[in-house]
């Protein structure tokens, strides 16, 4: 492509993606109201967790309107409806699956625990309107460990690679932070502020603290967390244990006494997940963002090809160095210096 063509598809694209941002605010916007501790409901692992690392980080969830069986994390299942295999998400078991990812930049070694869950849909609705409206949606939360086995990050994104935050903690190296980061300010996610740093060093006496992600009803957004313990979340919030799975036992689910696989194994939809679609985002982004699937929930992991890879920008020309599962470099295309 002739490169004056090029830049003239990038700032046309720039224009659309401040536009895309502006639109994301508006459909994103929804009214707070009070809600009783009877109308929250946490997910946390067990302490009998069998791997004391991945228990003592795993993040706690606090979900609004738990009466609402699409507010509920649950568990990737199978079935046929008719003679057509279904993949479905069970509201009534809840599933958190988890995977450790290592990775060594220039500054050092650094291990990801990676945290899966899902949800059965985002709901259709004009307003609020849902653009991100679809089945078997998910949250990942990954917890960056430094060689000390202490978190020096707090990456939460949705399984589509949409609203990334990525949060330094007290343990962060001042010098690896992005050139324009404000620990003192909030983050602003598309509607939602969230903290910016996330400081260990004044709950010393918490030595069990956990990340503690409130999930906003309907669309699941995060709309904050903050660092917590089991026993003080379970004093004011409900608490229901999490089932641990190891992440690719998504490979493997259960169907008529067969296995199936959470994602798709072959085809152009190689990569994704199964009965996952997003309408509305095809139909308003889909033709600048230059990806039909656009929204569509996938797998995080290797060997993805084309647009099934785990981007986190919708820039075009930037999906291979935002891919989130080539950690390093995914950092370095965000600003951060690890």
């Amino acid at each position: 492509m002739n490169y004056r063509i090029f830049l003239k598809i990038k700032k046309v694209h720039a224009v659309l993606v401040f536009l895309y941002s502006s639109f994301f605010l508006i459909s994103c916007a929804t009214v707070d109201y009070p809600l009783t501790p009877e109308k929250l409901q946490s997910y946390g692992l067990p302490e009998t967790a069998n791997n004391e690392l991945t228990q003592k980080h795993a993040p706690i969830f606090i979900v609004e309107e738990h009466q609402k069986t699409f507010n509920r994390i649950g568990t990737p299942s199978a079935r046929y409806k008719k003679t057509k295999e279904e993949i479905y998400i069970d509201p009534e078991v809840p599933s958190i699956y988890f995977m450790e990812q290592p990775f060594t930049t220039l500054k050092g070694s650094y291990n990801n625990l990676i945290y899966r869950v899902h949800f059965e849909k985002i709901p259709f609705s004009l307003i609020p309107f849902h653009l991100t409206t679809g089945k078997n949606i998910g949250l990942i939360v990954v917890v960056t460990l430094n060689d000390r086995k202490e978190p020096v990050l707090l990456t939460v994104v949705n399984t589509c690679g949409c609203y990334l935050s990525i949060t330094p903690t007290s343990f962060t190296p001042k010098e690896t932070y992005p050139d324009d980061w404000n620990s003192e300010e909030w983050q602003w996610v598309y509607g939602e502020y969230i903290p910016a740093y996330l400081d260990y060093t004044t709950q010393v006496n918490q030595p069990n603290l956990h990340p503690t992600l409130l999930i906003r009803s309907n669309n699941h957004r995060v709309k904050g967390f903050w660092l917590d313990t089991l026993d003080s979340v379970r004093q004011i919030y409900e608490m229901v244990p999490f089932n641990l799975a190891p992440m690719d036992s998504l490979e493997n689910l259960s169907i008529n006494g067969e296995k199936t696989s959470f994602f798709e194994t072959h085809g152009s939809r190689k990569g994704y997940v199964k009965n996952s679609s997003k309408p509305l985002e095809r139909l308003l982004m889909s033709w600048w963002v230059f990806d039909w699937r656009i929204g569509e929930d996938k797998k995080l992991g290797p060997g993805a090809e084309g647009n099934s890879v785990f981007y986190t920008s919708v820039k075009f020309w930037a999906r291979k160095d935002s891919d989130m599962w080539n950690f390093p470099e995914f950092l370095q295309y965000w600003g951060w210096k690890l």
